[in-house]
C-alpha cells in the first residue's frame, strides 16, 4: 500500500518485506513529505521510494528506484551492503543525491539524474545525468569507479578518492 496521504515518515524500527533481501518482497514508499531513518532500516528486495522533501533512508535492499518531487530537496541512501540501481533509476532533477554503500553499487542499467551526486562505495558502476560528482571508492583491490555521464560534468571540490582502485569517467555529449 502507498503512504501518499502521509506527509512525513520517521522510521524508528526496521521495515521488513520478507525474510531477507534475496527472499524479500518489494517495498513501496510514496509520501508527500520526507522519509527519515531514525534507527530504522528498510529491508526487502526492491525499494521504490517517492518523496517530496529532504529524506535520508537506511536500507538493506538489493535494488533501488527513487524519485524526489520537491525542488532542491536532497536524498540520502545509506545501504548496509551492495546495491543495484533499478532500470527506473534515481531522479532528483533539482537536488542532490548521496549514495553510500558498504559494498558495490551497480548502476549500469539505471540512470541517476541529479544536480550533484556524492557516492561512497567499495566500487561503483554508474550511468549518470548530473552536474557535479564527488566520492570515495574502495579499500584497494576493487573495481573502483566507472561512470558514463551524458552532458557536461564537473568534479566537486572534495574530488574523487580511491585507494589505488581505477577511476574511469566517460563523458558523452559534453565536457569534463
Amino acid at each position: 500500500p502507498s503512504l501518499a496521504s502521509i506527509t512525513n515518515v520517521d522510521l524508528r524500527r526496521d521495515v521488513w518485506a520478507g525474510q531477507s533481501e534475496a527472499a524479500g518482497n518489494n517495498v513501496l514508499i510514496n509520501v508527500n513529505g520526507a522519509v527519515t531513518s531514525n534507527g530504522g532500516t528498510v529491508i526487502g528486495r526492491l525499494l521504490n521510494l517517492t518523496v517530496a522533501s529532504d529524506s535520508s533512508v537506511s536500507t538493506k535492499v538489493s535494488n533501488l528506484t527513487a524519485n524526489v518531487t520537491g525542488t532542491g530537496q536532497p536524498l540520502t541512501i545509506s545501504e548496509t551492503d551492495g546495491l543495484t540501481i533499478d532500470p527506473a533509476g534515481i531522479t532528483n532533477q533539482n537536488g542532490d543525491v548521496n549514495l553510500y554503500a558498504i559494498g558495490d553499487i551497480d548502476g549500469a542499467n539505471g540512470i541517476i539524474r541529479a544536480q550533484n551526486l556524492d557516492v561512497s562505495a567499495n566500487s561503483a558502476l554508474l550511468t549518470t545525468l548530473i552536474k557535479r560528482l564527488t566520492g570515495s571508492f574502495g579499500a584497494g583491490g576493487g573495481d573502483g569507479l566507472n561512470v558514463t555521464q551524458t552532458g557536461d560534468l564537473t568534479i566537486g571540490e572534495n574530488g574523487i578518492g580511491s585507494s589505488g582502485d581505477p577511476i574511469a569517467i566517460n563523458v558523452v555529449g559534453g565536457n569534463l
